[in-house]
């Protein structure tokens, strides 16, 4: 199977029927995995706030700081949140708040180490995207060297500097 160009991936994306997407990704599957046997993961996202001042496109529910109905959830709510995956059978917990600005970098810090003294490592997380690595650091006024190692005791997927170059190499 060689790789499609761009007019069959516009014409999958457009007309192909469900079916025929399932079966080209079924090859695609077992070239690379034992053929009939599929394996999955079960994680979380917790939206531990809502308050963004990035004003997304593509974000659904933020709102901005002051604006009714923002939150920011509890320590216990998050406990909760991770509690309840595990009782599911989960184990990748992946924290998503966007750019909240009346939370320094050290609510993170906190969170962080807090979720990994409970959970050990009963539980994965993926802490922070990029942009909201590069956010805190900035806001901090840190370079992003002293964040990551302000941040490192409780994250175990924090961003490398790889990632961050290339995040600020996109913003020039």
């Amino acid at each position: 199977m060689t790789r499609i160009d761009v007019d069959e991936a516009r014409r999958l994306w457009v007309e192909a029927p469900d079916d025929e997407l399932q079966e080209l990704a079924r090859r695609v599957r077992n070239r690379w995995h034992e053929p009939g046997r599929a394996t999955y993961m079960v994680m979380r996202i917790i939206n531990y706030t809502n308050v963004c001042v990035a004003q997304c496109d593509y974000c659904a529910f933020y709102v901005l700081p002051n604006q009714e109905g923002g939150y920011v959830l509890s320590r216990a709510d998050v406990f909760a949140k991770i509690d309840e995956l595990l009782d599911f059978g989960g184990d990748l917990v992946a924290f998503n708040g966007g750019f909240n600005p009346k939370l320094p970098l050290d609510f993170y810090c906190d969170l962080f180490a807090a979720v990994r003294e409970r959970y050990g490592d009963r539980v994965e997380f993926y802490a922070l995207t990029i942009a909201e690595f590069v956010f805190l650091a900035d806001r901090a006024g840190l370079s992003y060297s002293e964040a990551a190692a302000r941040l490192r005791d409780g994250i175990l997927a924090a961003p490398t500097p790889a990632e961050v170059v290339t995040q600020l190499a996109r913003l020039a």
